[in-house]
């Protein structure tokens, strides 16, 4: 053989061998990380179908409006006002009176009276609030008003989330446009927060707020209820620890004070409209003290020692105490690291909850200090496939292992409604089937706009309801008692 002809056979073996071991690796990575290929029926859509109007009535004037004199209710009538100003024209006259009868905390309301003398009844003020809303909804669709007279409205679906959307973030297309820049944190209120004390910029927080009240105005008259927001960590400072994880005189405590004094007012603005506030964060959630505190403390930061997770509860005890307006904790395990860091700051997470005991013991630690303090806990089980859970939200086994028997009425479990993250046109999530938890579905809109809804906790065990029950509001006839379904609204997803 040639001295060519060696080299050709010398390169062919060495191609083959090197294509082996790629796909050894690639075998290999696959497992680690939970990643697995098979079959599936996609999911298809209905055949599109132009809607076709047949009729229109034009809302009333109306003459008389009398409601309970809230906040709420004045806001609810206020979007009243400004869709019938942006009607194209009223016809007839009516009355409006909307009665409150008892303190229920649903959103279920009564449409009584006359076409002329329209009546909202309700249990509680968030069902009379909501039926105003309704109405505007109404008005701005184009539909009659008064067509559901006599039925009574309900909702399988009492918490409808939202993420912060762009309140305080300072629009920067230059920052995009070397498209090299893969950070996850939200940048909000980056323009009012300070390196050093006081930490605020009172000026720029000012404006924030602004924002943020307009956008509670907004999602409320869209009929959301909830809003997902960011941070956790950097709140608290971990005072009631066993040991000290900052000491005396460390920024970070300050810091946590200052942010708490700020946002307070934000909070307790969403909890006065009827809106509730979960603070979203990945875990673990750390900063370099506190990674310090475990190592010392345990050895290392051990997910699968309850007494870890009581540092974390504890301090949520505190928070609580302070802001009772923050309704609870959106906890995330799948995803973490830098990406998610606020420049400048050194609060991080770190992807250390990987067994099934540790995810066990942190929800466990979680839903026992929400019972105990009247909050909820809502689990995202979107997870980018590391760990022994890292196919938690789509491998129906792995979601069993996690969650089953773990039952508290505090714990809410959200996963994605498809097989996948986003821009993916895939089969349904058969996690949705799984398990007897409260149950969310959760859909995404692009790379930072996520939501997450919630269906009753008090429903059927079986969650292979769940799909069905998560994204509809019924309207049940009072003579004929039967149900029947409107269009689902829709949900953007934290």
């Amino acid at each position: 053989m040639t001295t060519a002809r060696r080299r050709g056979a010398l390169a062919v073996v060495t191609a083959v061998a090197l294509v082996a071991l790629s796909a050894g690796v690639a075998v290999a990575v696959s497992d680690a990380l939970g990643i697995r290929a098979e079959p599936a029926e996609q999911m298809r859509p209905a055949p599109a179908q132009a809607p076709q109007r047949t009729s229109f009535t034009a809302p009333p004037a109306f003459t008389s409006i009398q409601a309970p004199d809230t906040v709420r209710m004045q806001l609810a009538l206020d979007e009243l006002d400004t869709a019938l100003a942006g009607a194209e024209n009223t016809e007839g006259e009516a009355s409006l009176e909307v009665v409150i009868t008892g303190t229920a905390v649903d959103d279920t309301y009564t449409l009584t009276g006359t076409p002329d003398a329209l009546r909202i009844e309700a249990a509680g003020e968030p069902g009379a609030v909501r039926g105003v809303y309704d109405l505007a909804a109404a008005v701005r669709a184009d539909d009659d008003i008064r067509t559901h007279l006599g039925e009574t409205v309900t909702s399988t679906l009492p918490l409808r989330m939202v993420d912060l959307g762009a309140v305080g973030v300072e629009a920067d297309p230059a920052q995009w446009v070397a498209g090299d820049d893969y950070s996850h944190v939200s940048r909000a209120f980056e323009n009012a927060y300070l390196e050093e004390a006081p930490y605020i910029d009172d000026a720029a927080l000012a404006d924030d707020y602004e924002q943020w009240d307009d956008y509670l105005r907004h999602v409320i008259g869209l009929g959301y209820n909830a809003v997902a927001w960011p941070g956790f960590v950097e709140y608290v400072d971990f005072a009631t620890a066993d040991g000290e994880v900052y000491p005396e005189g460390d920024p970070h405590i300050a810091r946590a004070a200052a942010l708490r004094a700020a946002f307070t007012p934000f909070w307790e603005r969403a909890s006065e409209l009827g809106v509730k506030i979960y603070l979203r964060t990945d875990m673990l959630a750390l900063t370099p003290q506190l990674a310090d505190y475990f190592d010392g403390r345990f050895g290392s930061a051990d997910t699968e020692n309850p007494e870890l997770w009581q540092v974390y509860t504890d301090a949520l005890d505190e928070l609580y105490a302070e802001v009772p307006a923050i309704s609870g904790i959106l906890i995330r395990i799948g995803e973490g690291g830098s990406i998610y860091a606020e420049p400048g700051w050194d609060y991080y997470s770190a992807l250390a909850v990987r067994s099934v005991e540790a995810v066990r013991t942190m929800l466990t630690a979680f839903t026992d200090q929400a019972e105990s303090s009247g909050r909820e806990v809502v689990f995202r089980t979107w997870s980018v496939g590391i760990g022994d859970v890292g196919d938690m939200h789509t491998d129906a086994d792995s979601y069993r292992a996690v969650l089953d028997g773990l039952d508290s009425p505090a714990l809410i479990v959200s996963t994605k409604y498809t097989l996948g993250d986003f821009y993916s046109w895939l089969p349904l999530n058969a996690t949705l089937e799984a398990g007897s938890n409260g149950a969310s579905s959760s859909s995404s809109r692009g790379a930072s706009s996520r939501a997450s809804v919630r269906s009753p906790t008090t429903s059927a065990p079986s969650s292979s309801g769940h799909c069905r029950r998560c994204s509809r509001r019924t309207r049940t006839s009072r003579a004929s008692g039967r149900g029947r379904k409107t269009a689902a609204r829709g949900v953007p997803v934290p």
